[in-house]
């Protein structure tokens, strides 16, 4: 109801439910309500978005839930790209 109204829902379950990827679901949300983002399986796009943003990010695989394979990369991180490789290895970032 309040959507009709003109209130932005940002977890509407009708579209969530019908959503094939969830996280692509935020992707439509407007750019001042978000954190930039980027979905990529490229590691040079990944490292170029990593010094864009101040060498800190989080990664995670596109697919997946529970916080499993969720990464905080910060410019003391000694395993970058090991940690890129692997979840490349398993798809979208």
């Amino acid at each position: 109801m309040i959507q009709q109204e003109g209130v932005l829902v940002l977890n509407d379950a009708f579209a969530l439910s019908h959503a094939f990827i969830d996280k692509l679901y935020f992707e439509e949300l407007p750019a001042h309500i978000k954190p930039n983002s980027l979905i990529t399986r490229d590691k040079n796009e990944i490292l170029e978005f990593f010094e864009a943003h101040k060498k800190k990010m989080i990664l995670k695989p596109l697919e997946g839930s529970g916080g499993r394979d969720v990464y905080l990369i910060d410019k003391n991180e000694k395993n970058l790209n090991q940690i890129i490789e692997n979840l490349s290895g398993q798809g979208y970032i």
